[in-house]
Protein backbone atom coordinates (compact mmCIF):
# COMPACT_ATOMS: atom_id res chain seq x y z
CA UNK A 1 0.00 0.00 0.00
CA UNK A 2 0.90 3.73 -0.88
CA UNK A 3 1.06 6.37 1.16
CA UNK A 4 -0.36 9.24 -1.40
CA UNK A 5 -0.22 11.71 1.39
CA UNK A 6 3.53 11.48 1.58
CA UNK A 7 5.67 14.32 0.06
CA UNK A 8 8.79 13.42 -2.00
CA UNK A 9 11.68 15.07 -1.42
CA UNK A 10 12.63 17.31 -4.45
CA UNK A 11 16.33 16.76 -4.16
CA UNK A 12 16.01 12.56 -3.48
CA UNK A 13 16.41 10.72 -7.01
CA UNK A 14 14.30 8.32 -6.43
CA UNK A 15 11.58 8.15 -8.42
CA UNK A 16 12.67 10.28 -10.86
CA UNK A 17 13.84 9.81 -14.21
CA UNK A 18 17.72 10.84 -14.21
CA UNK A 19 18.62 12.27 -17.87
CA UNK A 20 21.81 10.33 -18.74
CA UNK A 21 23.06 11.02 -22.75
CA UNK A 22 25.60 7.95 -22.48
CA UNK A 23 23.57 5.09 -21.98
CA UNK A 24 21.74 5.80 -25.42
CA UNK A 25 24.62 4.89 -27.66
CA UNK A 26 25.09 1.33 -25.26
CA UNK A 27 21.26 0.62 -26.07
CA UNK A 28 21.35 0.98 -29.50
CA UNK A 29 24.42 -0.99 -30.59
CA UNK A 30 26.88 1.71 -30.67
CA UNK A 31 28.76 2.08 -27.84
CA UNK A 32 32.31 0.59 -27.18
CA UNK A 33 33.46 -1.35 -24.46
CA UNK A 34 37.46 -1.81 -22.99
CA UNK A 35 37.20 -5.33 -25.11
CA UNK A 36 36.16 -3.33 -28.29
CA UNK A 37 39.69 -1.67 -28.38
CA UNK A 38 42.43 -2.89 -29.68
CA UNK A 39 45.91 -2.37 -31.45
CA UNK A 40 48.41 -3.88 -33.36
CA UNK A 41 50.07 -5.83 -30.63
CA UNK A 42 47.09 -6.77 -28.81
CA UNK A 43 47.62 -9.69 -27.00
CA UNK A 44 44.31 -12.14 -25.48
CA UNK A 45 44.28 -13.74 -22.41
CA UNK A 46 42.47 -16.65 -21.29
CA UNK A 47 42.15 -18.39 -18.00
CA UNK A 48 40.92 -22.20 -17.53
CA UNK A 49 38.36 -21.88 -14.58
CA UNK A 50 37.81 -25.71 -12.61
CA UNK A 51 34.54 -27.30 -13.32
CA UNK A 52 34.71 -28.44 -9.74
CA UNK A 53 33.87 -26.57 -6.45
CA UNK A 54 36.70 -28.53 -4.56
CA UNK A 55 39.59 -30.68 -5.81
CA UNK A 56 43.33 -31.50 -5.40
CA UNK A 57 45.64 -30.72 -8.17
CA UNK A 58 47.78 -33.82 -9.37
CA UNK A 59 49.54 -31.71 -12.08
CA UNK A 60 49.48 -29.58 -14.92
CA UNK A 61 50.28 -30.09 -18.37
CA UNK A 62 50.35 -26.89 -20.71
CA UNK A 63 52.05 -29.02 -23.73
CA UNK A 64 48.75 -28.94 -25.50
CA UNK A 65 48.51 -25.15 -25.00
CA UNK A 66 51.55 -24.16 -25.88
CA UNK A 67 51.67 -26.32 -29.38
CA UNK A 68 48.61 -24.54 -30.26
CA UNK A 69 49.26 -21.82 -33.57
CA UNK A 70 48.98 -18.46 -31.82
CA UNK A 71 49.63 -19.39 -27.79
CA UNK A 72 52.60 -17.16 -26.98
CA UNK A 73 52.89 -18.58 -23.63
CA UNK A 74 50.57 -20.58 -20.72
CA UNK A 75 51.17 -20.53 -17.21
CA UNK A 76 50.63 -22.57 -14.24
CA UNK A 77 51.18 -21.59 -10.42
CA UNK A 78 54.82 -23.10 -10.19
CA UNK A 79 55.96 -20.82 -13.16
CA UNK A 80 54.57 -17.69 -11.38
CA UNK A 81 56.63 -18.59 -7.99
CA UNK A 82 58.82 -15.92 -6.76
CA UNK A 83 57.93 -13.15 -9.59
CA UNK A 84 53.79 -12.93 -8.22
CA UNK A 85 52.68 -12.61 -4.68
CA UNK A 86 49.65 -13.80 -3.03
CA UNK A 87 46.37 -11.55 -3.36
CA UNK A 88 45.68 -10.11 0.08
CA UNK A 89 42.07 -9.86 1.75
CA UNK A 90 40.63 -6.68 1.17
CA UNK A 91 38.09 -6.12 3.18
CA UNK A 92 38.50 -7.56 6.75
CA UNK A 93 35.47 -7.61 9.32
CA UNK A 94 37.11 -7.15 13.07
CA UNK A 95 38.05 -10.69 14.67
CA UNK A 96 37.73 -12.47 11.57
CA UNK A 97 40.69 -14.83 10.57
CA UNK A 98 41.93 -14.22 7.04
CA UNK A 99 44.67 -14.53 4.91
CA UNK A 100 46.10 -14.25 1.39
CA UNK A 101 45.07 -16.17 -1.87
CA UNK A 102 47.18 -17.55 -4.54
CA UNK A 103 46.95 -15.79 -8.13
CA UNK A 104 46.41 -19.23 -9.58
CA UNK A 105 45.82 -22.67 -7.40
CA UNK A 106 48.38 -24.35 -5.83
CA UNK A 107 47.75 -28.01 -4.25
CA UNK A 108 43.67 -27.48 -3.85
CA UNK A 109 41.64 -25.91 -5.94
CA UNK A 110 38.04 -24.70 -4.05
CA UNK A 111 35.80 -23.04 -6.59
CA UNK A 112 34.15 -23.46 -9.80
CA UNK A 113 33.56 -22.06 -12.59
Amino acid sequence: MVNKSAKKSRRSPVGVAVPCGEHVRFVRGAGRYTDDLFGPETLHMALLRSPYGHATLTGIDLSKSLAHPGVLDAAAHRDLAGRVGDLPMLWVIPGMRCGSFPVLAREKVRYAG
